[in-house]
């Protein structure tokens, strides 16, 4: 005879390989879908490197062109602040030389009017 508790047995057994059916099903989906991931993702990171790889040797470039460039231009900068202090010095001397010559002709300027006052003073004393 068939009890109750066998025909709730039998549905619990049927209901469990239902599960198992299911979650074996779920999981070869999942699988799948992660291997047809991992081969589009595979197939895109070639192109990716490819690209980053690029992308890192063009701006290699850019930095060496631009160390470049600051090395040219610092070179370049100290060029021309020994041009400017070079003329700065010549100026300098040059002031130094044209004031030294004004003393002398002040001194001489003064020299002369000290005689022609004293050639005054003599010419009314005589």
């Amino acid at each position: 005879m068939i009890t109750v508790k066998d025909v709730f047995k039998a549905i619990n057994k049927e209901k469990q390989k239902a599960k198992v059916k299911n979650l074996t099903l779920a999981t070869t989906l999942g699988a799948t879908a992660g291997a047809i991931m991992a081969i589009i993702i595979t197939q895109n990171a070639e192109s990716i490197n490819d690209s980053i790889n690029k992308a890192k040797e063009k701006v290699s470039e850019a930095v060496e062109t631009g160390k470049g460039k600051v090395e040219e231009l610092v070179m370049e900068g100290n060029s021309k602040v020994q041009e400017v202090k070079s003329n700065l010095e010549n100026n300098i001397k040059e002031g130094k030389e044209k004031l030294e010559a004004v003393k002398s002709d002040i001194e001489k300027g003064k020299d002369n009017l000290s005689k022609t006052k004293n050639d005054v003073k003599n010419d009314l004393k005589g």
